[in-house]
């Protein structure tokens, strides 16, 4: 029996078989992957939790967070989001679907690099990301990085104590 500890997928899309492969893979280890690196959806159950990530890398342009499973918060030591911030949900790391606060207790490095896209339909669809608000007590080093003056969703009320670097790259950011 293999000992899977790292899926990592890079691309638009999978090739069916491929995808299956990463899916079934992702079903049968979710309790010891330490390392996610994935810029295509999964394919994998809703109700899945990878209970033992610790490095955590998402890449939403083709990605929405309700087609990746749920991530255990109390592991999480390194997440790096990228792509389309209107993809990009708090709930993603809450085993809880409605919930205020989202807590990721143990997280040292966050880097958001994200774009805000306008529905050009209209605004039904234009759902404000970052609605929940994140608690990262242990938070060391926060990279933000946006081309978008949509910065208003970006709200950080108080920095930890414990950090020791701050990179913004952004038109605009409310602390």
């Amino acid at each position: 029996m293999p000992n899977i500890r790292s899926i990592s997928t890079q691309g638009s899309s999978l090739h069916p078989v491929v995808r299956e492969l990463c899916s079934e893979i992702s079903k049968r280890y979710s309790s010891k992957l330490t390392k996610l690196s994935s810029s295509i959806p999964l394919a994998v159950p809703r109700k899945l939790i990878f209970t033992s990530l610790t490095c955590v890398n998402i890449d939403l342009k083709h990605i929405h967070d309700f087609e990746m499973p749920r991530i255990s918060a109390e592991t999480i030591v390194s997440l790096q989001i990228s792509g389309n911030m209107n993809n990009l949900n708090w709930s993603l790391f809450s085993v809880e679907t409605s919930v205020d606060v989202v807590v990721l207790p143990n997280l040292l490095y966050l880097t958001l690099d994200l774009v805000y896209k306008k529905n050009p339909y209209g605004s039904s669809y234009d759902l404000e990301p970052l609605q929940q608000k994140a608690y990262l007590p242990r938070l060391k080093r926060l990279k933000l990085s946006t081309t978008t003056s949509e910065c208003r969703f970006f709200k950080v009320t108080r920095l930890p104590s414990k950090m020791d670097s701050l990179r913004v790259v952004a038109p605009s950011l409310v602390i």
